[in-house]
């Protein structure tokens, strides 16, 4: 897909871009190679077709959300560093201004925390156990609540995709598990690696209660999975 090729060349200068300059300091910002994230996508077309919105949660500069909404998803992204949320607005107007993007498919980046509000108090608890570092289990501060802005919410996507910090997988996985949809597709990087790693199983006294059936797979250095809650 043509769209997809030119959107992913707009993505790995961004990348190159941030890590280059001190934008990333503090940021927590980890490059993902644009290209497998497109070939996700498509793998994603013959699961879950659009017009099924996606939630990119902790959305960097929007590569998963931009790619999505190429191929024709409503596509949100959440992001709790502010200058990350601005090159993803950005690079959002660029495809959109070369025809990358259809105009009409809502794509949306918000900055705010991933983690809702209500269950903050409890991530600050489970943070205050787990905690690796503080740029890779952030937690915001502000009482508003992001995705009323975003739009959506982890309850009302179809389609989430999230590539977590090890240390705060845990949480994250077992809040999806108590409030995505039932029928929600995920689309987690390193899913099996941070649920049956033995590392991580001995790391966590939490049982990962979100168990997937495989419906695809990218492969690479981080295999990026696709599934649905077991049936």
């Amino acid at each position: 897909m043509q769209r997809l090729a030119a959107i992913v060349e707009l993505l790995k200068e961004s990348n190159k871009r941030i890590e280059d300059s001190r934008e990333a300091e503090g940021t927590g910002f980890l490059s993902f190679d644009p290209e497998r994230i497109a070939q996700t996508v498509l793998e994603l077309s013959a699961i879950s077709r659009p017009p099924r919105s996606v939630l990119d949660l902790g959305c960097g500069n929007g590569q998963f959300a931009l790619l999505a909404a190429a191929a024709g998803y409503p596509s949100y992204g959440i992001e709790i560093e502010p200058r990350l949320i601005d090159e993803a607005r950005h690079l959002h107007e660029i495809c959109v201004e070369r025809n990358l993007i259809d105009k009409n498919i809502p794509c949306r980046f918000v900055a705010g925390d991933m983690i809702p509000f209500e269950y903050r108090e409890q991530y600050r608890k489970f943070r205050t156990e787990h905690n690796e570092n503080e740029a890779s289990m952030p937690i915001s501060e502000d009482t508003s609540d992001p995705y009323k802005e975003l739009g959506t919410s982890i309850q009302t996507a179809d389609i989430i995709y999230c590539w977590s910090w090890p240390g705060q997988s845990r949480f994250l996985y077992n809040l999806l598990e108590d409030i995505a949809k039932p029928d929600c597709v995920f689309i987690l990087p390193s899913y099996e690696r941070y649920t049956q790693g033995e590392h991580m199983n001995a790391a966590f006294k939490e049982r990962n209660r979100l168990v997937l059936t495989r419906l695809a797979e990218v492969q690479g250095q981080t295999s990026i999975f696709i599934g649905r809650r077991a049936q």
